[in-house]
């Protein structure tokens, strides 16, 4: 809808989440659940997006 460009702004969402453990990867067993709250988000949007929801 507009002029977004939606899939570039999720691809920048999950560059910027898999850079950050790959900078940090102690993050993953400092913090799991932020972690994983933190993937949440993807992971619904790329489940809706399949689906045609969005």
């Amino acid at each position: 809808v507009g002029n977004i460009g939606h899939t570039a702004h999720f691809g920048g969402a999950i560059g910027g989440y898999v850079l950050t453990l790959a900078f940090q990867p102690g993050l993953i067993t400092q913090d799991p659940l932020m972690v994983g709250l933190l993937a949440l988000p993807i992971i619904l949007l790329y489940v809706l997006g399949k689906m045609g929801k969005i």
